[in-house]
């Protein structure tokens, strides 16, 4: 017998979503044929805006004439009054095992408003055909909120029992599959499901009590009661709200013992009357039950809202431009405040000093000069005559007898080179000039420096470099070349760091904002350096 697949709906219009569905449910199934069934009055859906029924099933008929699997049926079409599913069902005369419905996810959710849900997942899975009754049930996955522990010591208690657990392995599960009264099912299609739970004589719900499940309500629950199945569970939180609720419709056991006794009170409790109570509960807290409470709760609360508190949209509107006014002059005065504050005071070289060194010279073996810009713009070019003439000035007085310019930086010119052609215009010997021309930061300096030094035996330095560098020159020295003798001799006037004239205000400029860039640049570049270990 042809294993048929019926895809009911309004097809108002039929469109690709639908074909492309019904040829993937074919094949995953291996079916033979899939009957697309045009609703005469869709139960679940308004008359108007419904084409007239010959127009839809034309429609159908033309978008799969090119597929032979595909069939179109007007059976509802001819049948007066509302289209039911179950009596479709019934007029096909097909076995459950050779018929299958087609439903996008949302309509499955919503299967508990159809007419005898119960009916429709009569069909026993083949699974089930040669299992043990009584059947106790679980649908969804086998995760480590699962009480494996529980299930092992009531099913180990009760061999007479059988547990199918039908969901995908998501935790080690060994102890169980040891058990031959538990059976271990694997995932199943979500359209199969109701088929599956309709089977079993109990349903179960075995969570450990943790911080996440103390906040779950387990969906399966209406899933168990949509078909009339008893539920034992252990003893959530929102299964014991739930159980207040309904009146104690769930049966709770938090230990083995309890669990136990609890599924003997609920297989010997099964009787029509309860199913039909459960159904009803399960029907209240359908996903259309649900956000049709909601939306009545909040549009009684947005009524409450307006009769207790009447528009006056003009005074609200004036508090709140009085509050971003304020807000505003806030922001603005604290910028205004902040600006003067760095710009017009001393601050900034308050905050600056400790960046300083400066120590009298002493006979050395060599005069260091870092350029490149360091300590102040950072750009090669600029600073660099104030140092060489400071580092000439320091050679003439007999502190060294030779000068070693440092710094990597080419603008058109090498900068070494043209430090060294200054120093030659201010009468020093080439013979005096060493040049290491590969630095292109402090590190470098010092690492390519002392290098230098080391290689010709030289043991002691007068560095020369701007006076906000000093601080970070000197320790990463110390760090890099601690045996090599190192004395600080910063230039004696930057014009980098020279402050503003008066202005006509009276107001003098003490800061620009190269100069708050430079010490804030030392700074950061400090604790880069601290974090890197470099210091």
């Amino acid at each position: 017998m042809a294993r048929t697949a019926l895809f009911g709906g309004s097809f108002n219009p039929i469109h690709y979503g639908h074909l492309l569905l019904a040829d993937e449910v074919r094949e995953r199934l291996g079916l033979d044929r899939v009957v697309f069934m045009p609703a005469g009055v869709p139960p679940h859906k308004p008359a108007s805006g419904i084409a007239p029924a010959a127009d839809r099933y034309a429609m159908v008929s033309l978008a799969i004439a090119d597929n032979p699997a595909f069939a179109v049926s007007d059976l509802e079409l001819r049948r007066t009054g509302p289209s039911y599913t179950v009596d479709t069902v019934d007029a096909m005369g097909l076995p459950p095992a050779q018929l299958f419905l087609v439903m996008g996810s949302e309509t499955f959710l919503d299967l508990l408003s159809w007419r005898e849900p119960q009916r429709l997942a009569a069909g026993l899975p083949e699974e089930f055909t040669q299992l043990p009754r009584p059947i106790i049930g679980y649908v969804g996955g086998l995760h480590r909120h699962m009480d494996f522990e529980l299930l092992r010591c009531v099913a180990g208690r009760r061999p007479e029992w059988t547990f199918t657990l039908i969901g995908p392995e998501q935790a080690d599960v060994s102890a169980l599959r040891a058990l031959p009264n538990i059976r271990l099912l694997g995932g199943r299609a979500i359209e199969a499901l109701p088929r599956y739970i309709n089977a079993f004589d109990v349903g179960i719900i075995p969570y450990v009590e943790s911080a996440y499940t103390r906040t779950v309500y387990p969906t399966k629950l209406n899933e168990y009661h949509a078909l009339g199945k008893p539920v034992v569970s252990t003893p959530l939180p929102e299964v014991q709200a739930f159980n207040e609720r309904h009146g104690g419709l769930v049966y709770l056991g938090g230990t083995p013992d309890e669990f136990e006794a609890q599924l003997e009170r609920a297989l010997a409790q099964r009787n029509g009357e309860l199913a039909q109570r459960r159904i009803a509960v399960a029907r209240e807290n359908a996903w259309s039950e649900r956000i049709a409470q909601m939306s009545c709760l909040m549009e009684e609360r947005m009524a409450e809202r307006a009769a207790a508190a009447p528009q006056r949209w003009r005074e609200r509107f004036l508090a709140a431009s009085e509050s971003a006014r304020r807000r505003l002059t806030w922001i603005v005065a604290t910028v205004a405040l902040s600006y003067l504050g760095v710009f017009y005071t001393p601050v900034l070289w308050w905050v600056a000093e400790p960046l300083r060194i400066s120590e009298a010279p002493e006979i050395s073996d060599a005069i260091v000069v870092f350029a490149g810009g360091v300590g102040e713009s950072g750009r090669a070019g600029q600073g660099y005559e104030e140092r060489v003439a400071w580092a000439v000035d320091l050679y003439r007085r007999g502190y060294a007898p030779r000068l070693i310019f440092s710094s990597g930086y080419t603008y058109r010119f090498h900068e070494t080179e043209v430090m060294a052609a200054l120093a030659r215009a201010l009468g020093v010997p080439d013979s005096a000039i060493w040049l290491e021309a590969a630095a292109v930061n402090t590190l470098d300096n010092v690492r390519l420096t002392g290098g230098l030094m080391r290689q010709q035996g030289w043991r002691s330095a007068l560095l020369v470099s701007s006076p906000y560098h000093m601080r970070r020159a000197a320790l990463v020295w110390r760090r890099l070349a601690p045996e090599l003798r190192l004395r600080c001799v910063p230039i004696r006037e930057s014009l980098f760091y020279t402050r503003g004239a008066p202005r006509a205000s009276g107001l003098r400029r003490q800061a620009t904002p190269t100069q708050v860039q430079a010490i804030a640049h030392e700074y950061l570049s400090l604790l880069y350096y601290w974090l890197k270990g470099r210091l």
